[in-house]
């Protein structure tokens, strides 16, 4: 479903992503690991379009992401293809209720009673979404703000889900309850690719991962090989066996 191949972007003059290569077929959890600064965000925000690459390929289905023309394909359009990036620090729209924020993230759709169906599935995974629907975003708790920011992204219906950081900063309850959600959404066919600061959970889920550091991918492996791996084990695991 998506293919990275010699990947190179650029942050301002700051060389953050160097030859990576990347692969994820369809139906996958794919998790991407590495220390603060290695390039996870950028290489998610190069994904969705946030980010150009200078030099490298991107294909998505099939599909060049950057095709060597002037013409490259806009966020909007990557949202139609089917990818929907859920961000870091869930940046939600604060001032918008959090039925506002459910229907942005089906701006691109024109199957209204299909989005309204969404709409009521969306409460029914996280039913205080439901409770609070017309209550300002930025009124939420960090969990709250979570739920909404994926079921946001997931409003788009995507083919391809992209996840900075879910877990960052929430109670052990709300994660577990996010996980939970994620091996669902992937046991009903959806792919994802994770990127997660809790390498343990990750790993435990994903059905492979990736080592990003300063940059490169350093290791590949299914999630098993990678948990027993005793340089995980030693940098991300906390010297867990």
């Amino acid at each position: 479903m998506l293919e990275m191949q010699d990947v190179h972007v650029y942050r301002g003059q700051t060389h953050v992503l160097k030859g990576v290569d990347l692969h994820i077929e369809q139906g996958e959890l794919v998790a991407l690991i590495g220390a603060n600064g290695a390039g996870k965000t950028t290489l998610l925000r190069a994904v969705s379009g946030l980010l150009r690459p200078r030099q490298g390929q991107i294909m998505f289905s099939d599909h060049d992401m950057e095709p060597a023309s002037t013409h490259r394909l806009s966020v909007e359009k990557i949202v139609t293809m089917g990818i929907s990036h859920c961000p870091e620090g869930r940046q939600v729209f604060s001032a918008m209720t959090v039925r506002e924020n459910l229907l942005l993230g089906a701006f691109n759709r024109t199957d209204t009673q299909e989005v309204q169906q969404d709409m009521q599935r969306m409460i029914q995974l996280f039913p205080v979404l439901g409770q609070r629907q017309n209550q300002a975003a930025g009124s939420l708790s960090g969990g709250e703000q979570m739920m909404l920011a994926l079921s946001r992204a997931l409003m788009a219906k995507p083919r391809l889900l992209l996840l900075d950081e879910p877990s960052l900063g929430l109670a052990p309850l709300v994660v577990n309850a996010i996980f939970d959600l994620l091996a669902q959404l992937n046991a009903e066919g959806m792919t994802i690719l994770l990127v997660e600061q809790n390498a343990g959970m990750a790993l435990e889920l994903a059905s492979r991962a990736y080592v990003l550091e300063l940059g490169h991918i350093v290791l590949a492996g299914t999630g098993g090989e990678l948990s027993s791996n005793e340089r995980v084990r030693e940098i991300y695991l906390g010297g867990a066996a």
